[in-house]
């Protein structure tokens, strides 16, 4: 059986993560291969899959901890918490500069990308509640020193990645109701959260194949598919009383090649929420 990681492997590894991590952040070329190939000699004889395998650990650790996650290693929420997150943390306060290429890439402003085959960006499977969810909750107990800020909730803020994810849902809808023959449907979408305010509780108004209502909530992200997104309690509410004509469309990797997966019904049956904020009163 494998021995554990030691402290020293895993500074290394999360170290040159670390450093990918930066470069796609700021838009440079990374070359995944080669960062494999300079690190595994300095390991205790690690394999190549055992390396994939704490990279998509620190994937995991990341989300949990509000950083994106590189791209191209799945989270694995099966890992050495407080190792990792230790070493994480002491790697953040030698690489003090993440942060800042973080809160750009989150900030940054962006416009709706041109999609060819909009039908195309439906992905049928959406990250399982039970191994996804359920780890940013249990993450989210894990606190982690130089980290004061939840940068995917930061994300949320930027009205403009919003924007662009409702926008695409919209011209995605279009699309998939004059597939099925129903053009005179597609030409009654509203695009609520543009044309009345945040306030309803959902924001593009489509149909389904048969002409009942269908609200939807798009919430988006430039990240990975498995990045915890923040809805409020009014939109958990509004999706519970229309379960039946509700949907939530989660659109990821805005900014490379635009996907988005659908969690139809009951919010709180397909996720699990974990409260963020309380509201205080005397």
């Amino acid at each position: 059986m494998p021995a554990d990681w030691t402290h020293s492997e895993v500074r290394l590894t999360v170290e040159a993560y670390f450093r990918m991590l930066n470069d796609e952040l700021a838009g440079r070329p990374i070359n995944k291969t080669a960062v494999r190939r300079e690190l595994l000699p300095r390991l205790d004889n690690r394999s190549n899959g055992a390396l994939e395998f704490k990279n998509c650990n620190i994937s995991a650790a990341l989300l949990t901890l509000g950083l994106p996650p590189l791209d191209g290693y799945k989270p694995r929420w099966n890992y050495q918490k407080d190792l990792l997150h230790a070493v994480i943390s002491e790697v953040l306060r030698a690489q003090p500069d993440l942060f800042k290429t973080v809160e750009l890439a989150v900030n940054e402003q962006i416009e709706k990308p041109e999609v060819s085959d909009l039908l195309a960006m439906l992905d049928p499977e959406c990250p399982e509640r039970s191994e996804i969810y359920h780890g940013v909750q249990e993450g989210n107990r894990q606190p982690c020193a130089p980290i004061k800020r939840n940068y995917l909730e930061l994300e949320t803020r930027n009205r403009s990645i919003g924007l662009a994810g409702e926008s695409l849902v919209v011209e995605f809808e279009r699309s998939r109701l004059i597939s099925l023959n129903r053009e005179h449907l597609a030409d009654r979408i509203e695009h609520v959260s543009e044309e009345q305010g945040d306030g309803t509780g959902y924001d593009i108004r489509s149909f389904d194949e048969s002409g009942r209502d269908l609200f939807i909530e798009v919430k988006t992200t430039r990240f990975r598919k498995e990045s915890p997104f923040f809805i409020s309690s009014n939109e958990v509410q509004f999706a519970e009383r229309h379960a039946r004509n509700y949907s939530l469309y989660r659109v990821y990797s805005l900014s490379r090649a635009p996907r988005l997966f659908t969690l139809p019904g009951s919010v709180q049956k397909s996720c699990h929420l974990t409260a963020t904020q309380f509201r205080a009163t005397l």
